[in-house]
Order: C-alpha cells, then sequence, then structure tokens
C-alpha cells in the first residue's frame, strides 16, 4: 500500500509550499491568519525526514499560534536522519557598561514580582537601548504608510547568558512581551555557571522564573534559551538528536553530570510538553516534577509568596515512567475507588449487555470479538457502536468511532449505521418504508459527528497493521477517537516474522500486544473481529459449540491478550432474532464478567434491542 501524497495532505490544510523535500523547512503564509495585516510570511512547515509527514507552527503567537501535524504512512525506524550543519558560534558584541541601565525602574518591575535588586544583580539583568520592531498593545507589528515593519529605539530587558565567566549570548525583552537574542551565539543555559555541585539543578521554563527561585533560596537553577515547545516531538531519535530547542542540554556538562534533576517548567500543555522533552533527554529515571499550585514559578512567588515555591519545589515527585507507579501516583485514583467513583464504563443502553461488560472510560478496553461465520459478528459489533454513540449524546460527551472493514465497503457500513440510528430500513420493502430521501442528509451529518472509516488508497492491497496503528493515533489526535473497530483480523497485513526463530503464535501474540499498548497509551478501545477455526460439534446433541479466544486461528494470544474476549453467537438453525452474547474473558473485572445474556437483534434496521423487545423476523447478515 502507497502512502497518501504530502503535497495533497497539506493542501487539504490549506497549505501551500514549493516543495515536500524531507528534512527541510519552509516559510509560509499561515491559512488561519493569513499573516495578518503585515502578510507575515511567520508559518514554518518542516517536513518529518522520512518525507510522509509534516509538522507546522504559526509564530504569530499572541494572534494565531496554530501548530499541528499531518502523517501519511507508517513512519520507518530504519530509515536514516538528515542532520543539520551548524556553523560555529559567534561571540555577541558586548554592551558597553554605560549602556547597562540599573536604575530604579528596572528594579520597580521587578519588585512587583516580589524579586529583590539583589536577585536582579546576581543574575546581572539590566535594561538597555536598542533599535527593535514596533508592536502594538496587542502583539501586531506597527506598519509605515507603506506596510513595512517600523523599526525604533526601545528599551529592552537584557538577561546575560554566561558561559564559565563569558558572556556567550544575550537575550532581550521589550514591550508587549516579545524575545530575541544574538544570531548565531553558543547555545548555553541561563546561570549556567550556578552548576557548581552535581547533587541536585533545577530547570525552569524562562528567565523569569529562574530570578523567581533565586529569590526563594535555590541557586543551581537553570532554563533554556527557547522556551517551550507546542508539542511533544513524534520524530526525537537520542542517536541523532539535532533540535535546536534542546541543544544546551547535549552541550552543558555540567547539568549533564547532574544526580538529579527537577522539572519545574510551566503547568500548560506547553510546559507539560517542555518536562516530556527534557525527561526523556536527561533519562527519566533521574527526573523529579514540580506541580505548581499556578502557571509557574514566578506566579506561585507573586501569588503565594517564596514559602508556596519551597514548598511546590520540596513536594517534587519522581517523574512519571510507563508502567511504573508508587503510592502517590495512585492515591487519587484508590480515594477515589473507596469513595464509590470507579470507572463506571461507556454503557450501551441495553442493560443485560450492560450488566455482562462495558468498555473502560479511564483504559480504554481491548476487547476481541469472535463467532462462528454468518452469525452476525460484524453487524451486531457496528450496531453496538451506534448504542455507544447515542448514549454519549444523552450525556451530552463528545463520541467518535473509526471503523476499518475491508470486507465491506464503506458506503455498506454507512447505510446500516444509519438504518439502526433512524429505526427503519434504509430501503422500501416488506418490513416499511425505507428511510425518506429528505431524512438523510440529517442523519448523514450525524454520521459524520460519531464515524470515521478506513480505506486503503490501493485497493489491490490489504491494510497493513503498521498503517492502522498510525490512522487510530491520528484520528485520535484530530477526533478524540473513543472506538476504533478493525474487522476482520485474516484481511489485515500483518508481515512474517523477522527471526526465523519465531513461531507464527508468537508473532501473531506480539502483533496483538502493539494493540494493547495502543489502547493503553491514547485511552480508546479497540475492538478486533476475528474468525474462529472450524467448530466441533458437542458429542452430545451434536451442537456448534461456542468458540473462544483459544479458537481462533494460529494463536493463543487470542486468549491471552485480550481484557475483553466475546462471542456472538446463536442456536444453529435458529429463526428467531435472539442472539447470545458469551463472554469468556473479563480482564477488567469492575466491568466485565463471564457470563451470557440474549439480546435481539432487528435485521431490518440492524439495531440491537433488549430480549423482551419485539423486532420483526429476518436472518442475522
Amino acid at each position: 500500500m502507497t502512502a497518501l501524497d504530502l503535497h495533497a495532505a497539506l493542501d487539504r490544510e490549506g497549505i501551500r509550499i514549493p516543495a515536500t523535500t524531507p528534512g527541510k523547512t519552509f516559510d509560509a503564509l499561515c491559512p488561519r491568519c493569513n499573516g495578518g495585516r503585515a502578510r507575515e510570511r511567520n508559518f514554518r512547515v518542516t517536513i518529518d525526514d522520512d518525507g510522509k509527514g509534516a509538522v507546522w507552527l504559526c509564530n504569530r503567537a499572541n494572534n494565531c499560534g496554530w501548530t499541528d501535524s499531518v502523517r501519511t504512512g507508517p513512519r520507518d525506524p530504519s530509515a536514516p536522519r538528515a542532520r543539520k550543519d551548524r556553523a560555529p558560534p559567534v561571540k555577541p558584541e558586548p554592551i558597553p557598561p554605560e549602556q547597562q541601565d540599573r536604575r530604579l525602574p528596572l528594579y520597580a518591575w521587578w519588585a512587583r514580582r516580589r524579586i529583590s535588586a539583589e536577585t536582579v544583580d546576581a543574575l546581572g539583568v539590566f535594561t538597555t537601548s536598542m533599535r527593535l520592531p514596533r508592536f502594538d498593545a496587542e502583539g501586531r507589528p506597527v506598519l509605515d504608510d507603506q506596510g513595512k515593519p517600523v523599526w525604533q529605539d526601545q528599551e529592552a530587558m537584557v538577561f546575560p547568558y554566561v558561559h564559565h565567566g563569558e558572556v556567550v549570548n544575550h537575550k532581550y525583552r521589550w514591550s508587549p512581551k516579545k524575545f530575541r537574542q544574538d544570531r548565531h551565539s553558543r547555545r548555553t543555559l541561563f546561570n549556567a555557571d550556578s552548576l557548581e555541585a552535581d547533587d541536585l539543578g533545577i530547570i525552569v521554563e524562562g528567565e523569569a522564573d529562574v530570578l523567581a527561585l533565586w529569590e526563594a533560596g535555590y541557586r543551581q537553577v537553570v532554563s533554556l534559551p527557547d522556551g517551550a515547545p507546542p508539542r511533544v516531538s513524534d520524530t526525537y531519535d537520542p542517536e541523532n538528536d539535532d533540535d535546536d530547542r534542546y541543544e544546551a542540554l547535549r552541550t552543558e556538562e555540567r547539568f549533564q553530570r547532574l544526580k538529579r534533576i527537577v522539572i519545574a517548567v510551566d503547568t500548560d500543555d506547553a510546559g507539560r510538553a517542555h518536562a516530556e522533552e527534557i525527561a526523556r533527554r536527561m533519562g527519566k529515571e533521574r527526573c523529579w516534577l514540580v506541580e505548581w499550585p499556578r502557571k509557574d514559578g514566578g506566579d506561585v512567588l507573586r501569588e503565594l509568596g517564596p514559602e508556596a515555591v519551597r514548598a511546590a519545589v520540596e513536594g517534587a515527585r519522581p517523574y512519571p515512567m510507563p508502567g511504573i507507579l508508587d503510592g502517590r501516583a495512585l492515591g487519587e485514583r484508590v480515594a477515589a475507588e473507596r469513595q464509590g467513583q470507579r470507572d463506571t464504563g461507556y454503557a450501551c443502553g441495553i442493560d443485560d449487555l450492560d450488566g455482562l461488560f462495558r468498555f473502560s472510560r479511564e483504559e480504554g478496553t481491548f476487547a476481541v470479538v469472535t463467532g462462528v461465520p454468518g452469525y452476525g459478528k460484524t453487524v451486531t459489533t457496528i450496531a453496538y457502536s451506534v448504542l455507544l454513540a447515542e448514549q454519549a449524546d444523552a450525556r451530552g460527551e463528545p463520541w467518535h468511532t473509526l471503523i476499518c472493514s475491508p470486507e465491506m465497503r464503506a458506503v455498506d457500513l454507512v447505510k446500516n449505521i444509519v438504518a439502526a440510528k433512524a429505526r427503519q430500513p434504509f430501503y422500501d420493502g416488506k418490513s416499511g418504508p425505507g428511510i425518506a430521501p429528505e431524512d438523510l442528509p440529517a442523519l448523514m451529518d450525524w454520521v459524520n459527528a460519531h464515524y470515521t472509516f478506513l480505506e486503503p488508497d490501493d485497493a489491490a492491497d490489504d491494510p497493513t497493521l503498521d498503517w492502522i496503528i498510525e490512522c487510530v493515533r491520528l484520528s485520535h489526535r484530530r477526533n478524540r477517537t473513543r472506538l476504533a473497530i478493525i474487522d476482520p483480523w485474516n484481511e489485515i497485513e500483518i508481515g512474517y516474522p523477522p527471526d526465523r526463530r519465531m513461531t507464527n503464535d508468537e508473532w501473531i501474540a506480539k502483533q496483538l500486544q502493539r494493540i494493547r499498548k495502543l489502547v493503553v497509551e491514547l485511552a480508546c478501545s479497540v475492538v478486533v473481529v476475528a474468525h474462529p477455526k472450524k467448530i466441533e460439534r458437542e458429542k452430545k446433541g451434536g451442537k456448534l459449540r461456542v468458540p473462544t479466544g483459544y479458537d481462533i486461528a494460529y494463536s493463543a494470544g487470542w486468549n491471552n491478550k485480550p481484557q475483553l474476549g466475546i462471542t456472538v453467537h446463536r442456536a444453529e438453525h435458529d429463526k428467531t432474532d435472539e442472539l447470545e452474547f458469551h463472554v469468556w474473558k473479563a480482564r477488567q473485572g469492575h466491568l466485565s464478567k463471564r457470563d451470557k445474556v440474549v439480546v435481539r437483534f432487528s435485521p431490518v434496521t440492524k439495531r440491537l434491542l433488549p430480549k423482551m423487545t419485539p423486532v420483526a423476523y429476518g436472518a442475522v447478515g
């Protein structure tokens, strides 16, 4: 299966760039804000190194700041990545002492933030007059009669970056909260020379927070020069890290040797991304995380005082690592369950089914659905998804389902969903009139709000599991997908074991483990519909035995890996509309149990109903 054309994917977002050369960065007009009145080309698009994706950011942060990404195919971890060629750093021109202003207005500005003159002087902060572009109070550039930015002499606050006693960079701040640095300067940390002992260091987000923590009594406090990223990068490679934003972490040996690193960045989304980028570079095992009661350390100092700053820093917790939980990390969940606030899962509205199983609301559920061919695995799984979406609507909650069903056309899936939603046949027939054409647009709007469907761009190839997993991630990012359905497994290309010593059983179990990890990563439920092998008849009575996970072809992993195992069954030659749901795996014991219930399925409206609800006769298809 070939990847979608990246040009076309960017075009759908309104992004126009001249090429999609892997590893290259382009400046363009932002399609959201159109560059503002000045038509600024501050929209930066970077093509992934494998040429199958891109990430973008509008640097008009005070007015737009739009950031997102797109992928058109799975990432190849073995593909080489291009490294950037960096010129040697340039030593900045010194600012003469007579141009360094340390008069009362400077100290008054910091005093309003509860930071003393002694702290300001200790960090070498001063103001100076320099030629800078003008911005209005809303952060928009001031233009002259010809539409060009206006530059004039303005007062800027200066933060000197000192490396082993030598100033190697200046960072300038001027109104309204604009920043710039000396060009081509050395990438180092602000206050790097304070890192004398190797026992502990604190890293914050911005020079002002360094001053705030210094005021609270901490000395080994540093910050990076470029602030926080908009999101966590999905292209980080520890063997080939060339992100300029974090170059100082790689080159500052005094920070590298710290035994314990306390990350005390902002509490917003960008700050959380910043913390993750720092921790994975320095090693999460030696990182601790501060949870500020306000946005950042500066706000805590100004509003709550130095004691609150110290309490937050001293209360830093070990940085979270996947699969490793301590009592403090579990404390809120344990307390909530003690008070009866357990994960109740997502209800479908049919009491018997809700009492048998539910998908986890907090953690997601990896479920496998099996059953004898022709007994209704596919249609009942789709019908169940409609019930979940309707219940979410009733609660006023968003809901989105992603369906990959190579055996069925997306159009046929939609017809089933529309019929179930409308509670009437799609076509006119003996069972009654079909959906009126004038009602179809509103029903399709509902489908559009709740569903997305996957169809490979090359119909000759089976969809690969890599592609499906990548699509689930992208859909979750864009639509907050709650449920993904893969139906059926035998139509999915999973490749062959790279090691000949690995059996098919082990290889399939490994692929199922990837899906389970995806559920944990996204807290999104995933349902895989899988056909069983030929089912034997029972010795007594000759009935077809109810299949379980051990009956699904080629691997015992079908029984071992899922958290929920369901069989859709019915009595052979049964002419009623009754369906049996058998649960043979119930790992999330508070949400499911090993048992069976009987419900009804309407083949006319493609809808699941309680057992006592009469429906028209028809064969399950």
